[in-house]
């Protein structure tokens, strides 16, 4: 889960930040505050249920690379199933 990843990448950053602000540096590096961050990070079932908090998150977890997994996503027309699209076509659903 993306989540597990997140948390994870915060305690590597916290660890490689240490001595220049600790939980306030990674803050600074995710967009978000220091007790966020911990919060995070030692809290496991927490996470913010602000939506732009939330957003920020996913936005720089992608920018590191990490693989978030997207619900609702439109699909292409690639991933779809050939009677899904056949269907889409005659129905004239978006693509």
């Amino acid at each position: 889960m993306a989540r597990k990843q997140i948390r994870k990448r915060m305690k590597t950053d916290y660890e490689s930040q240490e001595g220049k602000g600790g939980y306030e540096a990674v803050g600074d590096i995710w967009g978000l505050t220091g007790g966020m961050v911990w919060r995070i990070v030692k809290e496991p079932g927490y996470w913010p249920k602000d939506k732009e908090i939330r957003r920020r998150i996913a936005m720089k977890a992608r920018e590191l690379g990490l693989a978030i997994k997207q619900r609702g996503r439109k699909k292409d027309l690639f991933s779809m199933k050939p009677a899904e699209l056949l269907w889409r076509l005659q129905n004239r659903v978006e693509v």
